[in-house]
């Protein structure tokens, strides 16, 4: 029902976050939008339309993890000037979406 959805942080305006989408392909990506979009990672996890995922995305440092259904998906660095603050946001691309709960919390150290 939509081209791509997810979840986005240190969000700082419509294009400068960072992003775990789950696209239309039936696939996981992480991207960094800052000047243009930069993929990050992908995933060849599948997806199922209609189904409840449970999406987290970490942002510590310049590292961001992501999971899905509680399984890790991505694990980076990102080097080449970092996004070091911002918001959160749900994103969706085209199409429409539906969301449960928001947990936000403090990033875990490890």
């Amino acid at each position: 029902m939509a081209q791509a959805v997810g979840l986005a942080a240190r969000v700082q305006g419509l294009r400068r976050y960072y992003a775990l989408l789950l696209t239309q392909e039936g696939s996981a990506c992480l991207l960094k939008v800052l000047d243009g979009e930069q993929v990050l990672g992908t995933s060849g996890l599948r997806w199922e339309l209609d189904r409840t995922y449970a999406v987290q995305i970490q942002v510590n440092g310049s590292r961001i993890q992501a999971w899905i259904d509680g399984q890790r998906v991505f694990d980076v660095q990102d080097r080449d000037r970092p996004l070091l603050g911002g918001s959160i946001a749900l994103i969706c691309q085209e199409g429409r979406m539906a969301s449960d709960a928001i947990h936000i919390r403090p990033a875990r150290a490890e």
